[in-house]
């Protein structure tokens, strides 16, 4: 039986992934991004958020360059390990399949980390969307593709685009201020928690109007608090019609 290697996405990634194509390529320049998947040290098989690309990044047509110098120190004196990273390609360039230099960078990631793994995401991006976000995972014996998971759709993550525009996780890490790092990467969590809490009541309701009972959970844990902000219920139930 073939092992299917599964890669879980808290849902800031791919807004992150968003925010930083968008701020590189307000002008259409259409030039690679990345940055990289940070996980807690007390968890460092799962992934807890991603960055941007940092202040020292090179970007090109068809590559991206990340300076692991630049996250390294600062990540660890947060309470955080690199543990990935992701990047994107364009369609019109190709799709998701690792370049020989991608498998190489990602290679020398795991060679200077004590993680027995190295995660990479390649982000497809047409001109006006993203497509697929393919996962890889790089170990001592090779690499291989991987399934991703992530939570939400694309209208619920623009609900957390704002709380992602104001984190530290798009800043350079010389800037983050200590300890905001991780109050951030909570809050998007009891964020994000609370959506899938508020979509599946939403369903519980057009199923009551159907005649069906129902009493869905959201399949993961929340990380912190039971009830959901007060700031939180307004503005998501403003947009849901959930009072």
């Amino acid at each position: 039986m073939t092992t299917v290697r599964m890669v879980r996405l808290p849902a800031s990634v791919l807004v992150v992934a968003s925010r930083a194509y968008y701020d590189r390529n307000r002008y259409r320049k259409l030039v690679e991004t990345g940055g990289y998947l940070i996980a807690d040290v007390a968890s460092p098989g799962r992934i807890a958020a991603a960055t941007g690309p940092g202040s020292r990044s090179e970007h090109g047509p068809d590559s991206v360059a990340i300076d692991r110098a630049e996250f390294q120190d600062t990540v660890a004196r947060e309470g955080y390990t690199l543990c990935g990273d992701w990047h994107v390609h364009f369609r019109f360039r190709g799709g998701t399949d690792p370049s020989p230099d991608d498998r190489a960078a990602w290679r020398y990631e795991l060679d200077h980390t004590d993680a027995p793994e190295w995660v990479g995401l390649i982000a497809l991006r047409s001109e006006h969307a993203w497509e697929e976000v393919a996962g890889y995972v790089t170990t001592r014996d090779g690499c291989e593709r991987a399934k991703v998971l992530s939570t939400l759709d694309d209208r619920d993550r623009q609900l957390l685009a704002p709380q992602v525009a104001r984190s530290a996780l798009l800043a350079p890490p010389a800037t983050w201020q200590a300890g905001k790092l991780r109050q951030d990467i909570g809050a998007l969590d009891d964020d994000a928690a609370g959506l899938k809490r508020l979509r599946a009541r939403e369903l519980e309701r057009n199923l009551a109007e159907r005649g069906f009972h129902a009493d869905l959970r959201p399949l993961e844990p929340r990380n912190r608090t039971e009830e959901e902000p007060a700031a939180l219920r307004r503005d998501f139930g403003r947009v849901l019609g959930i009072r």
